[in-house]
């Protein structure tokens, strides 16, 4: 019950997005207004049409991620233009849902099965030179469309994702690259768990590619503007950065990963088990307090004598 409580209230329906996409009007305008005057011209300049708003919101529930994506883009000019929408997403991440709105004609994807890699397919990958811009670890989402002159679009993309422990810690990245600088910019993470947070850390923008580093200069902890709020059960990051902000980090839009990490209370019992909807997951890790670490210096088992209760055989 706790779950699916959880779920009503930190998942946005899909169905709400619509609505807020059907009555999307003016306000958008109102944000490109707040651009600089400078920015404005620059991207008045530009041929590709112009993206006022783009958000994602993350709601994690045990280590069970839920994210939904959504970017709307205005088309300024006298003549139609192509607008391309692209995200990144985590390689064991699997889309839920795609829909595209053009004026108020809603376009739904059709969610297929992902085809297998095969072994020669990946040699021949790793064998070649490309300069795609995907990241090691993730896939790249595209998705292009034709914008009517002086007429708007909104993409929504929704994906789920379960969170791997690597190296004490479970790690959340969400790609921040909206190739523009934005208006209205928006990352939201929210975390929810039952079994109690005990450690919680904002990365700095990470980015390994080459054009466009992501990283401001003496970049240490969270990117500004980054809000975190947490008790012990829950915790909530909130990433707004002004279009002044951004241009610091990257003037080409492409600001990098915003990366999330934390851990939880582990009890010394045969772990935690959470079901819902006729699934379960078990999180568990072998812990042996009685066993004495065997320093790196040594490499023989002599020098160290274990001794295990016979309770926990």
């Amino acid at each position: 019950m706790l779950l699916l409580l959880g779920l009503c209230l930190g998942l946005p329906l899909f169905s709400e997005s619509q609505e807020e996409a059907r009555s999307w009007d003016d306000t958008s305008e109102q944000v490109v207004l707040r651009v600089p005057r400078q920015l404005r011209l620059l991207q008045r300049l530009k041929t590709k049409p112009l993206m006022a708003e783009f958000s994602v919101k993350s709601t994690i529930i045990s280590r069970y991620a839920f994210t939904t994506v959504s970017c709307r883009m205005l088309n300024r000019a006298s003549e139609d233009q192509e607008a391309e929408f692209q995200m990144q997403i985590p390689e064991s991440a699997f889309i839920t849902n795609f829909t595209m709105l053009i004026g108020d004609s809603v376009y739904r994807g059709e969610i297929t099965q992902k085809d297998k890699k095969s072994s020669e397919s990946v040699k021949d990958k790793r064998n070649r030179t490309s300069d795609d811009n995907e990241e090691n670890g993730s896939d790249m989402f595209k998705a292009s469309l034709v914008i009517p002159s002086k007429d708007k679009a909104a993409f929504f993309l929704s994906y789920e994702e379960l969170l791997q422990r690597r190296l004490g810690k479970y790690e959340h990245s969400i790609s921040v690259r909206p190739q523009q600088l934005v208006g209205r910019l928006t990352v939201e993470v929210d975390i929810l768990e039952r079994s109690g947070i005990t450690s919680l850390e904002v990365l700095p923008l990470h980015n390994s590619r080459k054009k466009g580093s992501g990283k401001a200069e003496g970049d240490v902890g969270p990117p500004p503007s980054t809000l975190i709020n947490q008790n012990e059960t829950f915790a909530k990051v909130i990433f707004k950065p002004t279009v002044v902000q951004q241009a610091k980090i990257a003037q080409n839009g492409i600001l990098g990963d915003f990366i999330v990490r934390y851990d939880v209370e582990r009890e010394q019992n045969i772990g935690d088990i959470q079901v819902l909807n006729g699934y379960f997951v078990h999180y568990f890790a072998p812990f042996f307090p009685h066993i004495c670490l065997l320093p790196k210096r040594h490499h023989s088992l002599t020098a160290c004598l274990i001794s295990i209760p016979l309770g926990l055989l």
